[in-house]
């Protein structure tokens, strides 16, 4: 009755148009890349304790951060990756992580996510990816919707633009995603999302400041 346990696996092919194209965003987030094997893609334990929840083991970061009711599953919605989570924030592959989260009522929600930046299971939290998000939930037109907002910070390795010596810098950024029904057969969304202008991802040759999407 107080805990819940996962294991999700993904089987594909190929890695897509994405390879063949300069984007800022992928045409297809769901493609895999992989080699037609079954791979884990999630595996955690989940535990409720009141209005508080703990959720260990190797987590999907956008599943709980710059998440959004209409715009963040590339399976049954939008099929693009800027349309599934902001392409500013800094997420890190699935791997090892703990989230903690409160839903003291049902206007308001708070939860912090800590995982291991670079998705690999060596060296865990050496490379930290952390994040910070406040959900709130106002009722607006009588009807559901999510104004969430978010900040986050990175420990992989980023060079300074301006100084290419700097190779050791830190990464930090933040964002909002809001969705909105507006009636029975009509929603709304939007996303912001801005970050460190001043450095870029070691092995990385660009870097977006700021990205915003909308639809309905």
């Amino acid at each position: 009755d107080y805990g819940k346990l996962l294991f999700a696996f993904e089987a594909g092919e190929g890695e897509g148009v994405d390879s063949q194209l300069k984007t800022f965003g992928s045409v297809n987030a769901d493609a895999t890349g992989s080699d037609s094997t079954v791979s884990l893609v999630e595996g955690w334990y989940e535990q409720y304790a009141g209005p508080v929840v703990l959720r260990f083991g190797k987590i999907d970061p956008t599943g709980l951060i710059d998440t959004n009711e209409y715009a963040n599953d590339e399976t049954s919605q939008f099929l693009g990756g800027i349309f599934r989570n902001n392409p500013v924030t800094a997420f890190p592959d699935n791997g090892a992580g703990i989230r903690l989260a409160a839903v003291p009522d049902d206007l308001f929600e708070i939860e912090s996510l800590v995982m291991d930046g670079d998705g690999g299971w060596d060296q865990l939290m050496d490379d930290a990816f952390y994040a910070l998000q406040v959900n709130v939930k106002p009722g607006l037109l009588g009807r559901s919707g999510n104004y969430r907002f978010y900040g986050w910070g990175s420990n992989r390795d980023h060079t300074q633009w301006n100084n290419d010596q700097r190779t050791k810098e830190k990464n930090y950024g933040f964002g909002m995603s809001f969705d909105q029904a507006v009636s029975d057969d009509l929603g709304i969304f939007f996303r912001y999302g801005w970050q460190n202008p001043k450095v870029y991802l070691n092995d990385e040759d660009f870097s977006l400041e700021q990205s915003y999407s909308l639809g309905m």
